[in-house]
């Protein structure tokens, strides 16, 4: 006979409470810097749009040098197929 659910708790953590084995929830944040120094503040994030500006350039102009490089490629390989032939007589 299966054990009756009665409300599955969401989470790992609401499991291990109801079970009686969790430890204390915290009331302070987890990392608090040592006296005398103070925490690092968060930015504007306009590094980051640079830094993802400049990678979204860098990869459309690797994508356009790889197509350009297949295309230029697939045109040689034709045309040495066809001049091969004419070369060695056949």
């Amino acid at each position: 006979m299966p054990f009756p659910r009665a409300g599955a708790p969401a989470t790992v953590g609401e499991q291990a409470a109801r079970q009686g084995w969790a430890p204390a929830p915290r009331s302070g944040p987890a990392h608090t810097p040592p006296r005398g120094q103070r925490a690092v503040p968060v930015g504007d994030g306009t590094a980051l749009r640079v830094l993802r500006a400049v990678t979204y350039v860098l990869v459309s102009v690797a994508s356009l040098l790889f197509i350009l490089l297949v295309a230029w490629g697939v045109v040689s390989y034709l045309r040495l197929s066809t001049e091969l032939p004419r070369l060695f007589g056949a």
